[in-house]
């Protein structure tokens, strides 16, 4: 039987910029803190290629990122208001708010939003229509009056190749997808549930493309429908009014409080269960082979969760430096998250939770990972800092420059309202923290604490107190408890982060990398840090950018690789980073990138062929679809003139041009991409605004 005692100070204080204690232990717990013909093999150590190649969308890894089906009009007229709606209840928010004002801290979930119990399926709800290509479109929208985001959960989630599934807001500010096959947990015999992130309004459509020649129906049903109500970050308000205290309290990660922790920043994660959430982080294991391992704390856990394989995990939400004076960022984070876990171990005595997380963060191109190395020893920190989410919100970073202690007392976890005690927590079973710059609050629960060797040693638990110099006292779990104090693999961490059973008191964090790059879109000039082996496939690279990929020993391009004019691909095989000789460096092509016969394609080494003295110019740009095309060389050096919107859709081509002046009255408003590939090979692109 566990001892009920006091602590010397009251945890459950209200504070200037923390308050509550993040509680827990049995009975219900809570977060109050939060996929050639033949096969060319070549060898080289750098080879660039100048891709010149038409454009067709592949998928991504959580969401492809591209446009919804139905914004491309010539594929459908669709009609807004032909869409049923679903329409939610409005929210008790006075209700909720009395609710929540005695839970927290009470031993019950820490509650962003509210759970609408629907069973919404492509049989028994919206509306089917037929697509210029001869597939169909079933849409449907939903609409909560009163919430402030929405996010789904589907207990059944399968699609067939092919198929696609969007969700967006009405006014088209904000989309989520193309989530496709490869988003499928299990095959059609055994569906698997799945969840989709934010949607920061209150008005939502859910569009799914499929293809006339698919051989099955695809399965979309969605269970729950989460409106945020509370503590929930919105990336459009700007001046966000922080609960507790004021931001001054909450240092970003890219400001000058994170400098020394820059690297370690890439492992910690925000994530979602439903309508919870909590902080984590990934961890290196002994194998040191990237498993993608993730600590949180038990706490974090609730029957009233979600299957954990509709968890999901938003990683990389940071606001860059020149924004430190900010508490918002502009742009949503939905392209830097994954779905899905799987549960390996959890023990409350510690407070501790083990995930493997099901989709790979270190194989989404637009996600950069780091596993933070730990130490199991127990020898306190010297100082350090924990890395989180409070509130939800974009990352903080609270610092100690005071030694850490074993908390050597019973701690008793109380209702904020009343004063009961709900749960306790054993003498030395965690660490006592002080921050000096910096405070954590619900929904950083389960973050971890790094000492100044940059390992963790435990993850955050709870506590309460004001900011610095005011007295602040913070629990986190002893992760050298955590190892090995569970009789069973699923109640201890061992098992786990030491496969090779080599029993080291300590190692190192290491930098993520991609073994898998696989069904995404890549939009931004990039570097794609591989494994030994990187293997690219269905993968698609738009609007003209730089992508290096690198890899240790071999690069791989599988099928349907694509890239959009004038986009630049150097493959460089760079070497084992522990210096080991290479066995057999290449690269290999498995697949035709692309047939286009009125296209060159260049392999060059190390030559760039677009970088000519030869320019174009646009006038006027913007304009309103007619516009002259002025260059510094003769016309008849042009072979081919193509523009293409953002989508990579063809609005205008020829290979003689005649005049340079162009019209394009059927244009709608928007950007475009103007490329230009002369008779020698040179290659010249502009970008283009068209206004109406």
């Amino acid at each position: 039987m566990r001892k009920v005692t006091s602590l010397n100070r009251d945890l459950t204080t209200p504070s200037a910029c923390g308050r509550h204690p993040f509680k827990k232990l049995k009975g219900n717990f809570s977060r109050n803190l939060f996929r050639f013909s033949s096969l060319t093999v070549l060898r080289s150590y750098g080879l660039t290629l100048l891709l010149l190649l038409t454009f067709c969308m592949a998928y991504g890894q959580t969401g492809t990122n591209e446009l919804p089906y139905s914004w491309e009009k010539d594929r459908i007229d669709l009609k807004l208001n032909s869409i049923p709606v679903v329409n939610l209840p409005n929210l008790d928010l006075e209700a909720l708010a009395k609710e929540d004002l005695i839970n927290d801290g009470s031993g019950t979930p820490y509650r962003f939003g509210y759970s609408h119990e629907v069973s919404l399926t492509l049989n028994n709800s919206g509306v089917w229509q037929t697509t210029s290509d001869g597939g169909r479109l079933w849409c449907l929208r939903i609409y909560s009056p009163d919430a402030l985001s929405l996010n789904l959960l589907y207990n059944y989630f399968w699609l067939p190749e092919g198929a696609k599934f969007f969700l967006y807001s009405e006014d088209k500010k904000q989309s989520i997808g193309a989530f496709t096959s490869y988003n499928n947990k299990g095959d059609r015999s055994n569906i698997k549930g799945f969840a989709t992130s934010f949607l920061f309004t209150k008005n939502i459509v859910l569009e799914y493309y499929e293809p006339a020649d698919v051989e099955d129906n695809g399965i979309i049903s969605i269970s729950k429908i989460i409106s945020g109500y509370r503590n929930i970050y919105d990336f459009g308000k700007k001046n966000r009014d922080w609960p507790i205290g004021t931001p001054p309290c909450f240092p970003e990660i890219n400001c000058s409080a994170g400098y020394e922790w820059q690297t370690e920043k890439d492992a910690i994660a925000l994530m979602v269960m439903g309508k919870y959430s909590c902080s984590g982080a990934l961890l290196n294991n002994t194998a040191n082979d990237g498993n993608p391992l993730f600590l949180t704390a038990d706490h974090c856990f609730s029957e009233e969760d979600p299957e954990s394989s509709q968890w999901v995990f938003y990683w990389n939400f940071e606001i860059s430096s020149p924004d430190c004076d900010k508490i918002y960022i502009d742009n949503p984070i939905t392209s830097k998250s994954t779905t899905g876990a799987d549960i390996l171990a959890k023990n409350e005595d510690t407070d501790f939770m083990l995930l493997q997380l099901t989709d790979d963060p270190a194989n989404n191109g637009n996600v950069t990972v780091y596993y933070l190395g730990w130490d199991k020893r127990d020898v306190p920190s010297l100082y350090g800092a924990c890395i989180h989410h409070p509130l939800g919100t974009p990352k903080k970073i609270a610092t100690t420059v005071f030694e850490l202690e074993i908390w050597p007392k019973t701690i008793d976890w109380k209702n904020p309202e009343t004063g009961v005690v709900v749960a306790t927590s054993l003498p030395y079973t965690h660490w006592s923290v002080i921050f000096t710059d910096g405070l954590v609050l619900p929904i950083s629960s389960g973050s971890p604490f790094i000492n100044q060797d940059k390992r963790v040693i435990g993850q955050l638990h709870g506590g309460g107190g004001w900011c610095w110099p005011d007295p602040n006292l913070f629990f986190f779990g002893r992760l050298d408890l955590s190892w090995g104090n569970g009789q069973t693999a699923d109640t201890r961490l061992k098992d786990w982060l030491d496969p090779l059973n080599i029993d080291p008191p300590f190692i190192d964090g290491k930098p993520g990398c991609t073994k898998n790059l696989i069904n995404q879109n890549i939009t931004d000039n990039k570097t794609i840090k591989g494994c030994e082996t990187l293997n690219v496939e269905n993968v698609n690279i738009l609007y003209s950018v730089k992508v290096n990929l690198n890899a240790e020993e071999v690069v791989n391009i599988y099928p349907n690789f694509h890239a959009a004019y004038g986009t630049k691909v150097h493959i460089n095989i760079v070497g084992r980073a522990d210096n080991i000789p290479l066995s057999n460096p290449y690269y290999s092509v498995v697949n035709q990138v692309i047939e286009d016969n009125s296209l060159p394609f260049f392999a060059t080494n190390n030559t760039d062929n677009s970088k000519k003295n030869y320019d174009f110019f646009l006038s006027p740009n913007p304009n309103s679809g007619a516009f002259k095309i002025e260059t510094n060389f003769p016309v008849t050096e042009v072979a081919h003139l193509k523009i293409t919107n953002t989508l990579g859709v063809p609005v205008y081509e020829t290979q003689t041009l005649v005049s340079n002046e162009i019209q394009l009255p059927n244009a709608s408003a928007g950007l475009y991409f103007v490329v230009v590939v002369l008779n020698d090979g040179t290659l010249l692109n502009q970008k283009m605004m068209i206004q109406r």
